[in-house]
């Protein structure tokens, strides 16, 4: 298959899904528009990298609540200001893990803007095909 340089408006649209991925899952929809073999392995790309990217989150922002609730479980003496501690520390760690993400989405979209091919070294490469 020949490579074929992706459209200014394509970049764009794979730019933003890298920002926003929800807005990467209409285009995994196969529409009436034709789109380039670049155009649709950065939108598959985009949306894996939201799927995970929010799996990640949600499990990073339950951790203060699962170590609180095995502590209670194994019958643990935890005090008010352990357990705000723990809150606070996990606080701290969204916080760091949201700026990661975001800037991650960021670096990726500006890559995607300029029209580069490329992989993410985290995610299968079957996701980026």
């Amino acid at each position: 298959m020949e490579y074929v340089e992706p459209t200014p408006e394509e970049r764009q649209r794979a730019a933003n899904a890298y920002v926003f991925w929800v807005l990467a899952l209409p285009e995994l929809v196969a529409t009436a528009r034709p789109s380039s073999a670049w155009f649709r392995a950065h939108i598959r790309q985009a949306t894996m990298l939201g799927l995970v990217g929010t799996a990640v989150l949600i499990a990073v922002l339950a951790l203060p609540a699962m170590l609180i609730g095995i502590l209670i479980a194994l019958h643990l003496p935890i005090g008010t200001t352990a357990t705000i501690w723990i809150y606070a520390i996990g606080f701290l760690l969204d916080i760091a893990t949201f700026v990661f993400e975001l800037g991650l989405g960021f670096a990726l979209a500006a890559r995607a803007a300029r029209g580069e091919r490329f992989t993410i070294a985290f995610l299968p490469r079957a996701w980026g095909r």
